[in-house]
Formats: C-alpha cells, structure tokens, sequence
C-alpha cells in the first residue's frame, strides 16, 4: 500500500485523491492499490531480467500494460474528467474514444519527457524529479478546473436557449414545379431555412468544442504517470531506458482502455435517457442539458477538489 502510494526510489507523486477507506467502492480501491504495489515489483524485476534474459522484454511490455489498465480503475482524476467532459460537451462515443487515447498517450510522453530532460540531460535528482510532477500535476488540476467552469457557463446557457422541438418542421420543399422554366436555385438567400454554409454561431460553437477538447487532454495528459516515471527512473539506472519508454507507452495503452470503457458506459447512459425521455420534445431537451449541466459540474467540482488538496 505504501508503494501504490509513493512509489519506490522517491519518485512520482501521488495522486491527490486518497484511496477511500470506507464506503461502497473502498475494498475494491484498496485491492486495486495491493495490486499496483505488486506491479511496481514485479515491473522493475522484468527491467532487471532484461539485462540477462531478452525475452523478458514481451513480460515487461504485459506487464505495463495490465498496469495500466488497474492503474485507471484505481483512484484518479483522468477517467472522471473525460466521462464528464463527453458528458458536459455531448461528445460522441468515438470522438470521447480518440480524446480518451490522447490523453492517456500524453501522460506516458509527458513522463518520458520528463525523465529525459531532468535526469538524463541535467541529472536530477529523485526530489527536483518528484517536484517537478507535482508542478505540473498542479497545472493538470487548475486546467480541469477552468474547463469545468467553462462546461458549467456553456450548460447553464443551454439550459436558457432551450426551444420548444417543432414536429411540423418540413425537411421537403415543394416539388411541383412547372418544368418550363428553370429549377429553383439554393444559395443562402434562398429562404428555404436550411444552412447551405457553417453559420458563424456554429463556426464559432466548433472552434470552441475544438478548445474544450484540447483543455480536457492536457488536463489530464499533463500530469506523469507515477508507474511510467517509476520504470523509467529504474530502466535508466539499468542501461535500458529504450525499455523504459516502451513501458511507459504500454501503459498508456492500458489506461486508454478502461477510461474509454468507463467513457462508453456515460454516453450510453445518456442515449438511454434520451430514448426514454423521446427525442423531439422539450423536456427531453431539458434532461439533456440537465446531464450536461450534471457532467460539467463533476468537472468543476472535481477540478477544485483536487487543486485545493495538491496545494495543501
């Protein structure tokens, strides 16, 4: 427990959410948390067979990545934050599955890049290595922050543009046409209420959804794995920090696929709802804004939680 808290050789931070000791989840967490401590041993001797036994290269590379996938179940911000934003933003499931893969492969490059800079280049110590994660663990927590309290004023002005869904909206025009003159031509003054072109309220709404989106992969990309740091830190000591990077990205495979997992699961709540409420009425609109409203407050809450505990 003491590792799958700190980490051996001094190095990583933890996250700052603590493993609960009571309630529903608690012996799942902590039985997540023994088996992250076993993996730290068990991955650091798969670094250290490597020097004698080749093959223990494909041990570490499983190894990482079935770390990866417990690390994710654990404790922690990232699988949170990208099931609220797709929430809060209406993401769909494959655009929330390609945000979930950025931000997982970014934190393994960040902890690569990380190690290669601090330890490699200016030969760091444990402790400017460990400071330096938290400083940018604390730039991941201010940047959930702001992105919930962005999601929140765009939910909250969902809510005050909700329009009553017209069931009389006629997508067809009116096909009788006397042939002996020419065929209407749509332009964007044709009147016939269709946008032949981006509208500027839309142009802007993508150009905004593009910047939530990059916010939410650096705001959970940008803090270092404690695990990949961890092997890394060793594999440099051993000679093999080539292996060190493939581990790091191994596990950031890993963790892509349970917050994925956690991902689809919110959207197919949230399609569910919809399906229940019926699609074309108001207060089905209301209930989607409501989970908006509900994923982006999650955001927030969770952005201000954690930066309030890493600053204590």
């Amino acid at each position: 427990m003491a590792l799958a808290q700190s980490g051996p050789f001094g190095v990583g931070a933890p996250e700052a959410a603590p493993i609960p000791t009571d309630g529903l989840f608690s012996d799942f967490f902590r039985w997540v948390a023994a088996v992250q401590s076993t993996f730290y041993q068990q991955l650091t001797g798969a670094v250290r067979d490597m020097k004698q036994n080749g093959s223990a290269f494909w041990t570490l590379i499983s190894l990482s990545f079935l770390y990866g996938v417990f690390h994710a179940a654990g404790p922690g911000h990232g699988k949170v934050v990208m099931s609220s934003y797709v929430l809060a933003n209406r993401e769909t499931a494959k655009r929330g599955a390609v945000l979930c893969l950025l931000s997982s492969l970014l934190q393994a490059l960040v902890a690569i890049g990380v190690i290669s800079v601090l330890a490699i280049l200016f030969n760091a110590t444990s402790l400017v290595i460990t400071d330096a994660s938290r400083f940018l663990e604390v730039g991941s927590y201010v940047l959930v922050t702001v992105l919930g309290a962005y999601l929140v004023f765009k939910a909250i002005r969902g809510f005050l543009n909700v329009q009553p869904a017209s069931s009389t909206h006629r997508q067809g025009h009116d096909h009788h046409h006397n042939h002996s003159h020419d065929h209407h031509h749509h332009d964007e003054n044709c009147g016939c209420g269709h946008a032949h072109a981006p509208s500027p309220e839309l142009a802007d709404r993508a150009k905004g959804s593009v910047k939530a989106a990059v916010a939410a992969i650096f705001s959970v990309g940008l803090r270092p794995c404690t695990g990949a740091l961890i092997v890394l830190v060793f594999a440099l000591a051993q000679g093999l920090f080539w292996a060190g990077v493939l581990s790091a990205l191994a596990m950031g495979l890993g963790t892509a696929i349970t917050v994925t997992t956690l991902m689809f699961l919110a959207v197919g709540t949230r399609r569910a709802t919809l399906v229940f409420t019926g699609s074309n009425t108001r207060g089905a609109a209301y209930v989607l804004n409501g989970i908006q409203l509900l994923g982006a407050l999650a955001v927030l809450l969770l952005g201000g939680i954690l930066l309030t505990a890493a600053l204590l």
